[in-house]
């Protein structure tokens, strides 16, 4: 009983508080809300959110328009995508590259841009370690209108090391990081 009439008491030194202190208040409860949102909600949702406008906002069977609609989404929401400035991709070209290892794909924008410059020949062959991203990955190389046989997609996991023993010797590997001044898309 007590502690009702306490707190009734101080219910209205709380109000004014909060009603003075309205913007702050506002600013903290926006930023909880964004922190939650982000880090509380179901795993792959971010990537469910990149799939879902992807779908919808994207021309389906044009790389450039799934490549446009990534872009746009990564200005609204955070995400990993890379983004064209970023991107060393005209090496591929130059090195006419068949087979493309990626390692971690997650919504598939870096798989879109790397197929996007191989022959109709050529393959990529991507390690994720979320089964799930993976999925959203293919379906997103899938809607950019490349097709099944030019991706292969294996999980990261104790079989990964005998999916690295089985690719054939005498294959040489650039990685992108070592060429920093080729140019970028």
């Amino acid at each position: 009983m007590w502690l009702s009439v306490v707190a009734l008491s101080v219910l209205p030194v709380l109000g004014a508080l909060v009603f003075q202190h309205r913007g702050r208040m506002a600013g903290v409860c926006r930023s909880v809300f964004q922190r939650w949102r982000f880090t509380n909600t179901s795993v792959g949702a971010l990537e469910q959110r990149v799939h879902g406008f992807v779908m919808t906002n994207s021309t389906h069977g044009q790389p450039d328009s799934v490549l446009q609609t990534f872009d746009d989404f990564s200005r609204l929401e955070p995400t990993c995508s890379i983004g064209r400035e970023r991107g060393k991709y005209k090496l591929l070209k130059s090195r006419c590259a068949n087979k493309v290892l990626e390692l971690g794909t997650f919504c598939g924008y870096s798989a879109v841009r790397i197929l996007r410059l191989l022959p109709t020949t050529g393959k990529l062959l991507t390690v994720e370690r979320d089964p799930h991203t993976a999925d959203v990955a293919e379906e997103m190389i899938l809607v950019a209108g490349f097709k099944h046989s030019q991706v292969e997609s294996r999980p990261l996991n104790k079989a990964s090391k005998r999916f690295f023993r089985a690719v054939p010797q005498g294959n040489h590997f650039w990685f992108l990081k070592e060429h920093p001044d080729e140019g970028s898309e």
